[in-house]
């Protein structure tokens, strides 16, 4: 069904109608006495001018969200930033034992992390009588609005913990379609707020008791140029672990909801459920004596020192049903708690991932009645008409094929592809696809052994196979340096150097692409992972590569095939830079100039996401024979084969770029653009390159302008022939959700006519309405192996569906996983005069469609997919070092 309305899941703010939600916070920030004392402790070896900035904290956070919930802390409590925010100011006595026993954490991790430091553990008593939170903290009422009646900064933060506060005291519930109530209770978070279903509800299945939880996001957002706030939504699942938990890789901590008998220190809002962490903590080497525990010290300590505990964790992993509750039950020693699901776990939960379209809609039409009078939805959103995508290419029944015409225009006509193997299945498979894909005559040996040829009118390719053996095992770590980062350093310069000396007997004079066979990140640690170590060995030896997994248990010979296909395919399309697929753009009855080319700003960053980084422009125009891209500290623009090559080879200062100069690349590529012929459509992300490139920051944004900092003046016209479209994900919540509407007209038996609302998804161009038109929502076809799930379906309320042989019956689709589209906001910061915004938010709609290595809709448009995915090829930051390199 076709549907030309959409409802976002988002609430418009107006501080006028919040009377009986907002009340007065307190909040405190960090002394900076505090700060420096803990620094001295921690970094003796600086001096007072060289310690750094910050200090770690990770404890006192952990422990916030464990034992006081109901406390929110923000950033780092520096300048006019909280630190910690409560309905009330906490207890002397709670917050002394937790800041104490966290800092006390905190300095006995560090001594054992950085042995040559000398962080001496014994002056902690010295430490800890410096730190009195009762005399300390400077607890002042924050105001949520201002005199003016509008919302102060701190309103971002604490607005969603007021919300969620006045639903848990309503006892806000969802009522199901008069099938089944969920209630719902607070969840502490670290972001906004979040409520959750409980107690969960339960899938018996067998003998065994399956059980999900739905759960609500709630964060306060703005859209671009327009000064009103908004209550975004998100409505999602968690399934809690039923069985013995068990992990195939110990790396990651588990997350698990607590709730205890009786809170630590009652507060005037209804409690929350705390958020605590597990890990597997292994014993001696070649012991079987590793356990469950809980992630941080802290948890030790407050036991210790103030006899607050959380569960058993051992007995907690052991039979994790024991303390998730049932109505109308209790739990194991009055502790209710729950350890998340998640995918890895040695069994899988029947009950499917993901929300329907229609159990979102039902959650959001009760929670807009609960708000009611203090919030109202927003209106539906209509659909942009005419609007044409490319079609998905046919399914191929007989596999994936690559055009050597496009490859050879790409990349020229002669090319090498090596199969870098550790399985005989995968080697043979892969010779097999090579000529089979890009629909060549068969190999032919070519005399030398492992070596093979074949070619036709436009390509010749000469293939060669060379088993990895050890290099693809895990890197050999040295355990006698004890900073982390060194030791990583220091294997990867000697596998580096293993890798050059297996590759020096096979130079190569032509463009040349890897196939690598890996076993996947579960086979490795953080600090083995040979990944990154291999891709640059190879770049820097001229060759491009592509990983794959070797066959995995009960996978399909279909489906080994089906990997082994595409994985050709991202080698010798996207990383070949073979362009887009052809498609017009813009209106049907507005189309833009067919030499319409599309540049996307994109900024690989490696270590954090407001710090330094290495900005790239990547260009698809209809008039070259490949895509291109430019990197900084260059004005050509390179295929984009060889610029993933120039990346792997970038060390040091070259490869992290400070934020001024990566404004001054951007700025540089705008007014080399204005110089070309012809339209050119300019996108960047706004939450990949806002630290940078300031005006696109929702506060900063000036509409027609093409300035990439606040103080410079470029009006767009300075530029006639480029157009700037600016787009958001839904990266930390920065975009809502959605469900697809329409009513349908039914004529009942006495003549009367009723409403029937239909719930579904669809995919399309939206345009919400804006005082200034600007903004549009994008959202996707259902890519082809998503699940077949229906968007009408439930986890909790039956419908009808129809047999192939026609009869009805009811289904409840408890087990099929939900395919769940994310809005991608598209915002047409700079026109020239004349233009139609919706004709350039559909270029950027229509550019989602046209990737040449992928049959469905990508998440970005395609310059901004292949500008992320070049991030691959370089090092992570502790690796961007002289350490890494080969000799000369």
């Amino acid at each position: 069904m076709r549907y030309d309305l959409i409802q976002q899941l988002a609430f418009p703010i107006d501080p006028a109608t919040l009377g009986g939600i907002l009340r007065p916070y307190q909040a405190c920030t960090f002394p900076s006495a505090w700060k420096a004392a803990l620094a001295r402790t921690l970094y003796p070896d600086r001096s007072d001018d060289d310690i750094r900035r910050g200090v770690p904290l990770w404890s006192l956070t952990t422990a916030f969200a464990a034992f006081q919930p109901d406390i929110i802390v923000d950033g780092n409590g520096g300048g006019q930033r909280f630190w910690l925010g409560g309905a009330c100011r906490p207890s002397d006595d709670v917050l002394t034992a937790l800041i104490h026993s966290g800092i006390t954490s905190v300095v006995h991790a560090q001594a054992r992390r950085y042995p040559r430091r000398g962080i001496r553990v014994d002056g902690l008593p010295d430490l800890l009588a410096g730190i009195n939170p009762s005399t300390d903290l400077d607890w002042r009422q924050v105001p949520l609005l201002a005199d003016d009646g509008q919302f102060t900064e701190h309103t971002f933060r604490l607005l969603p913990d007021l919300i969620a506060a006045h639903l848990a005291e309503q006892e806000w519930a969802v009522d199901h379609g008069g099938v089944a109530t969920s209630r719902f209770q607070r969840i502490a978070t670290a972001d906004g707020a979040e409520l959750m279903s409980w107690p969960p509800r339960d899938h018996p299945r067998r003998t065994r008791r399956w059980s999900f939880s739905y759960v609500v996001r709630l964060s306060v957002q703005t859209m671009p140029a327009d000064p009103t706030p908004y209550l975004y939504v998100h409505v999602g699942l968690r399934r809690w672990a039923s069985r013995k938990v068990f992990l195939n890789n110990n790396d990651r901590a588990l997350s698990v909801a607590v709730k205890a008998p009786n809170t630590w220190d009652d507060g005037p809002l209804p409690p929350l459920i705390a958020r605590a962490r597990l890990q597997w903590r292994p014993g001696p080497k070649d012991k079987k004596e590793g356990r469950m525990d809980w992630t941080d010290d802290i948890v030790e300590v407050l036991s210790r020192l103030h006899g607050v505990a959380l569960p058993d964790p051992a007995k907690l992993c052991a039979d994790p049903l024991a303390h998730l509750p049932q109505p109308g039950t209790s739990a194991i020693g009055g502790f209710e708690a729950g350890v998340f699901y998640r995918t890895g776990f040695a069994h899988k939960h029947p009950v499917g991932d993901g929300v329907s379209a229609k159990d979102r809609w039902r959650i959001f039409d009760n929670l807009a009645d609960a708000l009611r009078p203090h919030l109202t939805p927003n209106g539906l959103t209509t659909r942009a008409h005419g609007v044409t995508v490319s079609p998905r290419p046919p399914a191929k029944k007989d596999g994936i094929r690559i055009p050597t015409t496009a490859v050879a225009a790409a990349v020229g006509r002669n090319i090498t592809i090596e199969v870098w193997w550790q399985t005989s299945i995968i080697r043979d498979e892969a010779l097999a696809a090579i000529s089979r894909t890009l629909q060549m005559p068969a190999l032919e040996p070519t005399g030398t052994d492992g070596s093979w040829r074949t070619a036709n009118d436009h390509l010749t390719v000469t293939v060669h196979t060379r088993e990895l053996g050890a290099l693809a095992s895990d890197l050999d770590i040295n355990k006698e340096i004890t900073k982390k980062a060194d030791r990583y350093r220091d294997a990867a310069s000697r596998r580096i150097r293993q890798v050059n000396d297996w590759i020096a007997p096979h130079p190569t004079s032509q463009p040349t692409f890897v196939l690598v066979e890996l076993d996947d990140d579960k086979a490795f640690t953080v600090e083995t992972d040979p990944k990154f170590v291999l891709r640059t060995a190879a770049g820097r030896n001229g060759r491009n590569t592509q990983f794959l997994t070797p066959t995995k248990d009960g996978e399909t010979d279909a489906n080994r095939t089906t990997r082994i296909e595409q994985s050709l395919r991202e080698l010798l399309v996207r990383q070949a830079g073979v362009p887009a697929r052809a498609t017009r753009l813009g209106l049907d009855d507005h189309p833009l100039p067919d030499t319409t080319r599309v540049v996307a700003i994109w900024l690989i960053r490696k270590n954090g996401l407001q710090t330094s980084s290495f900005p790239i422009a990547v260009c698809c125009d209809p008039r070259q024979p490949v895509i291109k891209a430019r990197l900084f500290g260059e004005r050509t623009w390179r295929p984009m084969r060889e610029a993933l090559l120039a990346l792997s080879a970038l060390q040091n200062e070259h490869a992290l770029v400070p934020a001024k100069a990566a404004a001054e690349f951007i700025a540089d590529v705008i007014d080399q653009l204005g110089d070309l012929d012809g339209p050119t459509l300019l996108i960047n992300l706004a939450q990949n390159t806002r630290g940078v490139w300031k005006t696109t920051a929702n506060t900063n944004i000036r509409i027609d302008s093409l300035a990439t900092t606040t103080e410079a003046h470029v009006p767009a016209a300075q530029h006639p022939h480029v157009r700037y479209v600016r787009v958001r994900t839904n990266l930390s919540q920065e975009t809502t959700q959605h469900y697809a509407y329409a009513e349908h007209k039914v004529e009942e038996d006495d003549g009367t006519t009723s409403t029937i609302k239909i719930i579904g998804l669809s995919a399309g161009l939206w345009q919400p309405a804006t005082s200034h038109g600007r903004t549009f929502l994008s959202t996707p076809d259902k890519p082809a192996t998503a699940s077949g799930s229906s968007p009408k379906g439930s986890r909790i309320e039956m419908r009808r569906a129809r047999r192939k042989d026609g009869t009805e019956h009811d289904v409840l689709d408890i087990a099929s996983d939900v395919w769940n589209p994310q809005l991608v906001e598209f915002f047409v910061g700079a026109l020239q005069q004349d233009d139609k915004p919706a004709a350039w938010a559909a270029a950027a709609h229509q550019y989602r469609y046209v990737a040449a290595h992928y049959d469905d809709p990508t998440l970005l448009p395609l310059p901004m997919h292949h500008g992320h995915r070049a991030g691959e090829y370089l090092l992570p930051g502790h690796l961007l070092d002289d350490a890494i390199s080969e000799p000369t």
